[in-house]
This record gives structure tokens, sequence and C-alpha cells, in this order.
């Protein structure tokens, strides 16, 4: 893992410990919405790859999503704007939600920008960002010795 996962703000996010110092960035820095929206960004990409899944299990995901993030009720609601909840809402009525409504990936797309243009600026100044650095850069030290060590014991003594 490099640095570079840091950086690229789409790594960031697919590799487990960059997500998990933005998540905890995320935790302590922002008033929760941040968060919300890192969990929102999750969900969305599971629902999206349950392709394989069960009609069912997407139905149950698309309704968890709604009634957790869309729903001014939800647990975990989000201000998002108006024309994508209505195209949601419009999805969500429909007699079927078992499939991924490209309303969905609109809303993906909100959640990822949004991330990326107003909550990863402020962590890449952070000290949690420093401290990340730090650990991926010890990171590659180890597995550059480790390779290197794994090398030389496969060269055979002639």
């Amino acid at each position: 893992m490099s640095k570079e996962c840091a950086k690229n703000f789409n790594l960031l996010l697919v590799t487990e410990k960059t997500y998990d110092a933005f998540m905890r960035y995320l935790s302590q820095n922002s008033s929760g919405e941040g968060l919300r929206l890192l969990f929102l960004w999750t969900d969305l990409n599971v629902f999206k790859h349950l392709s394989n899944g069960t009609k069912k299990d997407i139905n149950v995901l698309s309704s968890e999503i709604y009634d957790k993030y869309i729903n001014e009720n939800g647990e975990k609601y989000i201000d998002i704007p108006t024309n994508i909840i209505i195209k949601i809402e419009n999805s969500y009525k429909k007699s079927f939600k078992d499939v991924y409504d490209p309303c969905f990936e609109e809303l993906l797309q909100y959640v990822f920008n949004t991330l990326k243009d107003i909550y990863y600026p402020n962590f890449k100044i952070s000290d949690k960002y420093k401290e990340l650095e730090k650990d991926l850069e010890t990171d590659e030290i180890i597995y550059s010795r480790l390779l290197a060590s794994s090398m030389i014991s496969s060269i055979e003594l002639i």
C-alpha cells in the first residue's frame, strides 16, 4: 500500500487503512454530516454491487437506504438536493424496488463529490492525514524489506 492511496481520493475510499483514517477524521472533525455521507457512500456501493443478490435483498437494502438517509425522520438523515430526492421518491414509489435505479447513481455521485470537494481537502491538511502518511510510509518500508528478504532467500547458492 502506498502513500498514493491517501493522495488519491478514489483509492482512499477503497483501501481499508485509508478509509478507516478518513472515517476517524470525519467522526472527530465534522458535525456528523461527513460521517453520515461516508456511511451512505458505503451503503450505496454495496447496493450498487449487489447485482447477484436476490430481489428481496435488493428491495430490503433500497428501503433501508431510503429510511435511514433520505426520509426526513431517518436516523442518519442527510440534507440531499431536492431534485435528487424527487427522483428517488418517484422511483421508490414504484412497486418494484428490486433493481438499482439510475437515480441512486446520481445520489452516489453527489455523495462522492461532496466528500471529495468539502471534507477531503480539510482531511489532507489535518494531523490525522499526516499520521496516515507516516503509517503508510512505514508499511512501505516493511513491505520492501520483506520483499527483499524473500528474494534473497529464494536465490539458490551455487
